[in-house]
């Protein structure tokens, strides 16, 4: 599927820079149908240019939206990841505490 928005950020805490992606496209005539097998994306930055995938059982993240957009939100000591979907409502999905050092 495409990937159509990035956020940079340090999810787990180990000071290195990590990867959120959503994606989708809709948009495609009926002949070609639609790009829709993201759920969403985390990469954990393993160091030397190398990023380890959390599947999304375990990052908990399943989206199923045409993701446009992906804002980080700092609530006290917790971050929270806004996702806006085209045609529909913004998801808000809190850091799950596995996933923090």
């Amino acid at each position: 599927s495409s990937v159509n928005a990035i956020c940079t950020t340090d999810i787990n805490g180990d000071g290195k820079t990590d990867l959120l992606l959503g994606g989708n496209l809709f948009g495609f005539p009926p002949q070609f149908g639609q790009l829709d097998a993201s759920y969403g994306h985390l990469l954990l930055n393993a160091g030397d240019g190398a990023f380890t995938y959390v599947d999304n059982a375990s990052s908990g993240i399943r989206l199923k939206g045409e993701i446009k957009e992906i804002k980080e939100i700092q609530q006290g000591n917790a971050g929270s990841f806004l996702f806006t979907q085209n045609d529909s409502i913004p998801v808000l999905y809190r850091i799950k505490p596995i996933l923090k050092n």
